[in-house]
């Protein structure tokens, strides 16, 4: 699940954004206990929907959760839907992530905003862990009840697949130390 200083980024990534206030459909890919989503409520007047792979973690009272295995299943909405989506911390955990990306920008409406956020596998200290142990920071082997798919460090030019799915605007900001969140707008 995603730290509060990424949450944080993300809301402040979203004030920025000159359309906001137009806004009214919100969705969380990996939602997990919702904190994000809570987050984007509180700042926005928007109708929020969570997609995830299980609706287990969800903690907000009333959140409906789509449940997708996004490894094999397109997101469950129909086209140009949604303002505004975020997936904090989840696309390095997909198989194909690149689809997992023509999907968002497919559910996205003309002009809407997409945030994605990764682990920066780059950093020193990701990199002393996998010289010592084989595996980058905030990685590691699951135990294997818990495999469906092991996370996937993907490189900021990997994660910003936004060019072959015809995001209009690819913006990269650095949150803090270890993670990069990347904001796309489709075009409008």
């Amino acid at each position: 699940m995603s730290i509060d200083g990424i949450h944080d980024k993300v809301i402040e990534l979203l004030v920025a954004e000159p359309e906001h206030a137009s806004w009214s459909k919100y969705l969380d890919i990996g939602a997990g206990r919702g904190s994000l989503i809570t987050k984007v409520k509180a700042n926005f007047p928007v109708e929020s929907s969570a997609c995830d792979y299980t609706d287990a973690l969800m903690q907000i009272p009333g959140q409906n959760v789509d449940i997708a295995n996004l490894n094999h299943e397109p997101l469950p909405y129909p086209d140009a839907l949604f303002d505004v989506v975020t997936a904090t911390e989840v696309i390095e955990h997909l198989e194909d992530f690149r689809r997992v990306v023509r999907e968002i920008y497919r559910v996205l409406k003309p002009g809407g905003v997409c945030i994605l956020s990764t682990p920066n596998i780059l950093n020193l200290n990701s990199r002393l862990r996998f010289l010592w142990f084989g595996f980058w920071n905030l990685f590691g082997p699951l135990p294997i009840k818990h495999r469906r798919s092991s996370p996937k460090p993907a490189s900021i030019p990997q994660s910003a697949m936004g060019v072959r799915a015809r995001f209009r605007d690819r913006h990269f900001t650095k949150t803090d130390r270890a993670p990069r969140t990347s904001s796309t707008r489709t075009p409008g």
